[in-house]
């Protein structure tokens, strides 16, 4: 564990844009005094102290309090005003290497992830004392057995945080606004200090470019006593501490004062800011653009489909028995063609993105270079029969795994049933095909050499080399650009529909005609988009870069994987991946910070940076979009609480009825906004399978068996999606009842939702 320090760091080891450098050494060497600003950027903190190697607020780790405005400096070239500027001898160390995180990639960065976790370390915290609900009901059989649940934590009643006495307050300085979060301490991991490390997980994602404050007071122990400030804030609160970060620090308490809240009654205090809009998603709409550029097509607002389509080969078809495919007619593979902007030949696992003039935008690798990404098609037998065209559908895979095999299988067979052709390609960055660097990754989160000794012992290749987390989020990025080229070749009439692979006969033997729905010079895109689980979880990012598909369901879903690690089955019981990663950071307080880290750089490479975006406030040159959310009550691997944060961030309203009374966890549900059917927009839908309460906590459910495949196999879901895919409305399926799946204990031998045609959606 690292021991904290009140001395100002060394400039730490960057990779700076080469326009931002000058002035960002300048700052630091200067100690720029930075005056506040309002409105959509950064409200500075008026002295502007340097980066801190430590900050001696929470001596349980380096880092903590996290995150932390006090490990970044400012910068007048970014949106922010601010960057960060982690110092590379004090972040956390792998047992593993020896190495610390390496900072370059985290430093580029121009704030903290808009859903990262707040954290900070309060020795004899007692929650429902602080919160003043310990005689609020809760249930001792147990976390995840029937019956179960908690009233007393905050989970319960997110809502708390509006309480003007409310011990935990989360301000948006930008705003003077209190933003909704839940506070909860570690469960993840044995009795250790981390059971008195807090959380506050914002329930909406925090608003790009802001600066927060977090304000602790009138915390208490288990007796109900008020826990003491540490006696390094109590310098602070109390005006006896001197310096640049004194300084700034009454600038906090400042910022308190005026929203009404006493320094007198503080436990602890501190600042940070998010990451803008840009440095969230420059890189991705930059590769983005001028890829599609280089087809023609510079206006992606409009819902046209212009220029060229894609390259692409054909290699396999298989004609199918539909009757022994479940309706599947063909099966198709091939490539498609894609400006590559990693590093490397091929984008191999290893590689991240060109960027030689190091000004953070990639660029086309050798000025033309490209990648094959490999797809599969599946044609269902209405439109393999020349009886009507299919829809188009793009489909995401599922945790570190691959279409080939999936789509194959019952994922996509509802929707081929009802005339959608399914198609996908690899998720590069987060595949079967990178799953050595992954588990190479989680060794040491700041890459480096690779310990073949130790990678062999577990059945693995020796890498040699990789670079830092930046491997993931980077290919990720690449990887949303091949499946929007796999989109536009499914949807161009140039483009796949122009194969005899994609064909049908007329039946007038006349030729053939395209087996699948193309876009013409006056209708849009008919591209839709549908993934599960990591599918969703990714997905929510690509719909909202996508200007082809504007509709996606996102099935079995959730974001942000800070939050989410902890709480999967996936995570948790997997020795490959919790198993190394908590032998590589076996500090349990400082495994979090990691974990909150690798967000940071994640955010680039899955839905949690672009949700702000998804739906209707799109990103620059880019459609709005509309999402349908599929939900496993109770699901073991995604857990319910991220999907609800992503419908709150989205916009998405939670379709009624939706749970049976009493099974949700909130004391008085739902925090997230309602709608009855018929609903046009996006939305989330609650299936239940039987399922007992999930935990509050962050740790997986894990009773009465895994839903998490269960609402992709109902035929009642189907119809659903693929009404809200043809037409934006969402239809109840289930005739005004909770929607129970097939699986339910107590659905019977009868299908439980049965209102819906059996053949049309009108």
């Amino acid at each position: 564990m690292s021991t904290s320090a009140t001395t100002t760091s060394t400039m730490p080891t960057v990779r700076l844009p080469r326009h931002r450098l000058g002035i960002a050494l300048l700052a630091v060497a200067l100690g720029v005094t930075t005056l506040a600003t309002v409105g959509t950027t950064s409200e500075a903190a008026a002295v502007e102290p340097g980066p801190l190697a430590c900050d001696d607020l929470d001596p349980a780790s380096c880092l903590l309090p996290f995150p932390n405005d006090a490990f970044t400096v400012a910068d007048p070239s970014t949106d922010t005003r601010r960057r960060l500027a982690l110092d590379p001898e004090t972040t956390p160390v792998s047992q593993l290497t020896g190495r610390h995180v390496d900072p370059p990639a985290w430093n580029e960065t121009d704030g903290w992830s808009p859903g990262s976790p707040i954290m900070t370390v309060v020795p004899g915290l007692d929650l429902p004392r602080t919160w003043g609900t310990a005689d609020e009901p809760f249930s001792d059989v147990g976390i995840n057995t029937p019956g179960y649940f908690d009233h007393r934590d905050h989970l319960a009643d997110i809502d708390r945080y509006e309480a003007q006495d409310a011990p935990i307050v989360l301000l948006d300085a930008t705003t003077g606004e209190r933003h909704p979060f839940w506070s909860e301490l570690d469960q993840s991991s044995p009795a250790t200090a981390a059971d008195d490390l807090l959380f506050l997980r914002p329930s909406v994602n925090l608003a790009e470019g802001h600066r927060y404050v977090v304000a602790l007071r009138d915390l208490r122990d288990a007796d109900g006593e008020v826990l003491a400030a540490p006696d390094a804030f109590v310098a602070h609160r109390d005006g006896t501490a001197t310096g640049p970060r004194a300084n700034h620090l009454q600038d906090v308490l400042a910022t308190l004062d005026a929203a009404g809240i006493a320094r007198d009654d503080l436990y602890l205090a501190w600042d940070f800011t998010v990451a803008s809009q840009r440095s969230l998603t420059e890189a991705m709409l930059a590769i983005r653009d001028d890829a599609f550029a280089q087809l023609g097509d510079t206006d992606l607002a409009d819902g046209r489909v212009t220029g060229d389509a894609p390259e692409f080969t054909v290699d396999t078809v298989t004609e199918l028995d539909p009757d022994e495919a479940n309706g599947t007619a063909r099966r198709i593979t091939g490539t498609v063609t894609v400006p590559n902007y990693l590093d490397l030949p091929g984008g191999p696992t290893t590689s991240v993105f060109n960027d030689p003039d190091g000004d953070g935008l990639p660029e086309q690798l050798d000025g033309d270079g490209t990648l094959q990404a490999r797809f599969v098609c599946h044609l269902p037998e209405d439109a393999a029969a020349g009886r009507d065209r299919a829809t188009p559908l793009l489909y995401g895979h599922g945790l570190l795994g691959s279409p080939f095999g999936e789509l194959d299988g019952g994922s996509g067979r509802q929707m081929r049933r009802l005339n959608f052709a399914t198609c996908g390609t690899l998720w590069i960055g987060m595949s079967n095909e990178d799953v050595p660097t992954v588990v190479t990754l989680l060794t040491d989160v700041g890459g480096g050499d690779v310990n073949g000794d130790f990678m062999n012992a577990i059945g693995l290749p020796d890498l040699g080399t990789v670079p830092s987390f930046e491997t993931v989020a980077e290919r990720s990025q690449q990887g949303f650009l091949n499946f929007l080229f796999l989109g536009r070749a499914l949807v161009h009439p140039d483009g796949l529909s122009s194969h005899p692979a994609f064909r049908v006969a007329r039946g007038n033997g006349s030729g053939s005609t395209p087996a699948i729905r193309t876009a013409t010079a006056n209708s849009p895109s008919p591209l839709v988009y549908d993934g599960n689980s990591q599918g969703a979880i990714m997905g929510g990012a690509l719909v909202a870069l996508s200007p082809d598909a504007r509709r996606g369901v996102l099935g079995v879903p959730g974001m942000n994987y800070s939050t989410l690690l902890n709480r999967s089955v996936d995570w948790e019981n997997e020795p490959a991946l919790a198993g190394v990663f908590e032998t590589a950071y076996a500090d349990p307080v400082e495994r979090q910070v990691v974990i909150a880290l690798m967000q940071v750089l994640w955010d680039r490479g899955e839905t949690n940076g672009y949700a702000h975006h998804a739906t209707d406030d799109p990103l620059p040159n880019t459609p709005a979009h509309d999402l349908l959310l599929h939900v496993a009550f109770g699901d073991h691997q995604v857990a319910n609480v991220a999907a609800e944060v992503q419908a709150r961030t989205i916009g998405a309203k939670l379709m009624i009825p939706a749970l049976a009374d009493g099974l949700h966890w909130e004391t008085d549900p739902y925090s997230v906004p309602t709608a009855t059917y018929p609903h046009r927009g996006s939305a989330m839908v609650y299936w239940d399978s039987g399922n007992a309460t999930p935990p509050n906590g962050n740790v997986p459910a894990d009773h009465d068996g895994d839903p998490h495949e269960d609402p992709r196999r109902e035929p009642g879901g189907a119809h659903q999606k693929a009404r809200f895919l043809t037409d934006g409305i969402v239809v109840d399926v289930c005739d005004g009842q909770p929607y129970r799946t097939d699986d339910h204990p107590e659905s019977g031998s009868q299908p439980w939702c049965t209102g819906f045609p059996a053949g049309a959606f009108d």
